[in-house]
């Protein structure tokens, strides 16, 4: 049986989500690069719960349980994004999974921005997609 790495997200189940750098690099290149990270995950991904996680110099992986949007705080979060993806989410025009995908992009989009601008570094920083 082949393992699909790529499923939807649903609301409900949990999953190991994770990532590495690309090549040799290191996604965490200075102590504060952790701390940055978390936060932004949680500026993007309030709609998990995360069990635990593991950050390592060139990867990370976290168990987490994508949470139901049944809460005024997470449809909140949702409108206040004002991106395409949400407003399309919000409408019923796209399914909750690519919607979280398109904010997993943004976490990793921003990120990348951040270090290849403190290292002088360009391209890209994470290996293909989050698995």
């Amino acid at each position: 049986m082949a393992i699909n790495y790529w499923e939807k997200l649903e609301a409900g189940v949990t999953y190991h989500i994770y990532n590495r750098a690309n090549g040799r690099d290191n996604l965490f290149v200075k102590d504060e690069n952790y701390s940055f990270f978390l936060e932004k995950w949680k500026k993007y991904l309030p709609y998990l719960d995360v069990y635990a996680y593991c950050l390592m110099p060139n990867h990370f992986h976290f168990l987490a349980q994508v949470k139901p949007v049944d809460s005024e705080a997470l449809i909140a979060h949702i409108q206040s994004q004002r991106t395409v993806k949400s407003q399309a989410f919000l409408k019923g025009e796209i399914e909750y999974s690519e919607y979280l995908e398109d904010q997993f992009k943004r976490l990793f989009s921003s990120y990348a921005l951040a270090i290849n601008k403190q290292e002088g570094r360009h391209g890209a920083l994470f290996q293909k997609r989050f698995k």
